[in-house]
């Protein structure tokens, strides 16, 4: 009776948002979230302690405390990206504790913001990138590779960093992602192009199946933070002052699209786990496939048709 009566009042025990916070972040670990995923639900709920009492309790977490929340956000920032991003780390959390019965439904909607053009690498600037180096550096080699292999995939940062040798199936065209955001391998298809420029980078140096494709300076696994580093220096170099990384995957996105390719090939290639970002791209360049419209749209491209047709009156 008396060890009923314990776990009777263990179960019923009050949880604090401090609690639940610390349980949220083994439940992701657990996941095995990115490390800047993780990264970012730290960053982002210790600013929402800072609104709000970590010590408060689940039961009496309030609609009220949310508007307190959104307030302040409000004041701080006036960048509605930023704020987006702190609601939205928040909102998971929440919703989490939700999920466990921690709290009542407490909901909280994003803001509204308008859709912002990705920022995409021009043709002018592709063909700076992707000029063979003329100099006898191993650098310059792998640097120059690396925009090939970003702009041959449009892969992201980290999926690039964690690609081996092995992982990259010549003869067949082939390219095995083993790190993704969504957790998923992928398989998916080498260009001719991206296969010449990868044989000409991999007859440079010595290498073995389990050396990563772009190493650091001392043959190991590059971090994300020295990739972007080493694209953005790369870029100066060659006279380029868009210098992001994932320009790159927004540059394959809209040429994919405007060169008329499907979109449901992308979101593969992409490793999208939904179609919404694919669908994104498509209305974010819509004014792009105004281009050569008369040429490709079946009305204006069957010739004569319109002289041939007579009104009956």
């Amino acid at each position: 009776m008396t060890t009923k009566r314990k776990i009777e009042i263990k179960g019923n025990k009050a949880r604090t948002l401090k609690d639940a916070r610390e349980e949220f972040m083994n439940y992701n670990r657990v996941r095995r979230l990115a490390e800047a995923t993780m990264s970012m639900y730290e960053e982002n709920l210790n600013h929402f302690f800072t609104i709000i009492p970590s010590d408060t309790l689940c039961k009496e977490f309030t609609y009220n405390q949310v508007q307190e929340y959104l307030m302040v956000l409000n004041d701080r920032y006036t960048n509605v990206i930023t704020i987006t991003t702190r609601i939205k780390a928040t909102r998971t959390f929440i919703n989490f504790c939700i999920g466990k019965e921690y709290i009542k439904n407490v909901k909280i909607e994003l803001p509204k913001k308008p859709e912002i053009i990705k920022e995409t690498y021009s043709d002018a600037d592709l063909r700076k990138l992707l000029k063979k180096p003329d100099r006898n550096s191993f650098n310059q080699w792998k640097s120059w590779m690396i925009a090939n292999f970003l702009l041959g995939t449009g892969c992201r940062v980290r999926t690039a960093i964690n690609i081996q040798i092995k992982d990259l199936d010549i003869d067949n065209q082939l390219i095995y992602y083993r790190e993704t955001k969504n957790k998923r391998q992928t398989i998916i298809p080498m260009s001719s192009m991206l296969k010449s420029s990868l044989e000409d980078y991999l007859s440079l140096w010595d290498n073995t199946p389990d050396d990563y494709l772009f190493p650091n300076y001392r043959g190991e696994q590059m971090s994300a933070d020295a990739f972007k580093r080493n694209v953005q220096r790369y870029n100066n170099s060659r006279g380029v002052t868009n210098t992001s990384s994932h320009s790159y995957r927004h540059t394959f996105a809209k040429n994919w699209i405007l060169n008329g390719g499907d979109i449901f090939r992308l979101q593969k290639i992409l490793s999208h786990s939904t179609m919404d970002m694919v669908r994104k791209y498509v209305n974010m360049y819509s004014s792009d496939l105004q281009i050569g419209f008369d040429n490709f749209n079946p009305l204006d491209n069957i010739s004569g048709v319109k002289d041939k047709i007579k009104i009956n009156r």
